[in-house]
Parts: C-alpha cells; structure tokens; sequence
C-alpha cells in the first residue's frame, strides 16, 4: 500500500513504520508483487500504454520509486508523485535528487482528495493509484479531481484489493472479520469492487477494462514487513481468501488530444 496514513484524519505512520516498510520490501511499498521491481513495473508500462513524453501522476506514490523507474527508463517522461505523508515525501525528494532527476520528476506532500487546486486542469496523461486508493475516505472527490486533471480520453490506473462476498453468512462474518483487520492496521478502507466501478461510472469515467493483475505475488514481503512493524495481519486470514485483486483501467470521457 503506497500512502501509509489516513487522509480522513490527517494521520501518518511512523518514521519507524516506514523504515520497516523499506527495511523489507524496498522502496517499492506494494503488498501485490513480486521481488523483481523491474519486472512489476514493465508490467504497469505495458498494462498503462506509458509512452515516452507523457505526462504521470503517481497519487499516493509513497518514497517516490515508480516515478524514479519510470523517469529513468524514458528521457522525455514527466512524472509528478504526490503523497499525504511528510516522512514520505522527504524521503522521496532526497531519492530523485540522489538519482539526477530533479526537473523531470516531482515529489509533492498533498492530500489527493484535492488534486483539482494542486495540479492544471487536463494535465496528465495518465493518473496511477497503485494501492493508494483505499486510502480514500471519500473516492468520488478523488476521482473527480482525477478526472479534472487528466487530458480527455486518457486513463487512470487502478490496482488494489477488495472485499470478498459469500453468499454464506458464517463465511461472510469472517471475511468480514478479515477486512476489519486490514483496515485497522493499514489505516485502509477495503473496497468492493461493484461501489468503485459506481463511482467511476458517476464521475465521468467509462470503465476500460477490469481484471486479476498478471502478477505473480511474494506475500512473504507484506509478512516480513508486519513482522518488523509489529501489525500482524495475515493471521486473520492466512486460510481465508478475504480479498480478491484487480487492474481497473477508466477512461475520462471525451476525445484523446493528440500530444
């Protein structure tokens, strides 16, 4: 999960917590991957048809490392990260700096709930949540200042985890249980996957594409964090498939401008 705090009450984990984060999956704060952060983030390329020139928000871009790879893999790629975190946001800003990529990439401490007042009206190319967007208390306004920003025609990634349903109660209470947990202990609102294709769908969007991502995850990583943060989650549901995972892929209506 990219953004570590709540945006709701303005609440952000601890300088330790995010240490742990790196100490054991890197600057790459994602649950949903495998180790080799080469190969997550070619998928996304390939998954998000970035081409080089365009513009990228990163929203909820934890320490700043999607935007690094991809700045340093297209010379003519502009990409802005924005995080709710100032621990974050410090960290990320000494990276691209260490990195000689000040210029081409940006690192902002923000609330994304208010992207319309941050950022130009129908200036990116293509806005990216990559596990940030349970963060939100509020995921209209969010996809509305999504859709403020973005060029007509355009797209917005979206890959997170959402709520199992069972049409068994008692298993239902569990899942339930499960989720409970999650969000407690990541500051998270698990959604369901139905209310985010609605809230797309009345803000402005025409859904693209929804499925499983091709990815083939190492959960141990999200194990060895918890482990070193000391919020076990996986107990609740390590023999329970509470969450299922998916690429929801939107598109702002209107004709794409020819960049």
């Amino acid at each position: 999960m990219a953004v570590l705090g709540r945006y709701s009450a303005g609440r952000v984990f601890r300088v330790s917590q995010v240490k742990a984060y790196l100490d054991s999956t890197g600057p790459f704060l994602q649950a949903f991957r495998g180790r080799n952060t080469d190969d997550l983030m070619a998928y996304y390329v390939e998954r998000c048809g970035i081409e080089d020139g365009m513009r990228i928000l990163d929203a909820g871009c934890g320490v700043g490392a999607p935007a690094a790879w991809l700045a340093q893999r297209f010379p003519a790629l502009k990409v802005e990260g924005l995080t709710n975190s100032r621990v974050q946001a410090e960290h990320a800003k000494l990276a691209i700096e260490a990195a000689g990529l000040d210029g081409r990439v940006s690192i902002r401490q923000g609330d994304y709930h208010d992207l319309s007042s941050l950022y130009p009206h129908a200036h990116f190319d293509r806005v990216l949540f990559l596990e940030s967007l349970g963060h939100s208390h509020n995921i209209r306004q969010v996809l509305y200042g999504a859709r403020d920003v973005l060029k007509p025609g355009e797209l917005v990634y979206i890959k997170d985890f959402f709520r199992r349903r069972s049409l068994s109660s008692d298993l239902q209470k569990k899942i339930d249980h499960a989720i409970n947990v999650i969000n407690g202990n990541y500051l998270y609102h698990v959604m369901q996957l139905p209310d985010l294709v609605a809230a797309c769908m009345e803000t402005g969007f025409a859904i693209d594409s929804i499925s499983p991502p091709r990815i083939v995850p190492d959960l141990q990583l999200t194990v060895d964090f918890e482990h070193k943060a000391g919020r076990l989650t996986y107990p609740a549901f390590s023999h329970l498939h509470a969450v299922d995972w998916y690429d929801v892929m939107v598109r702002r209506e209107g004709l794409a401008v020819q960049r």
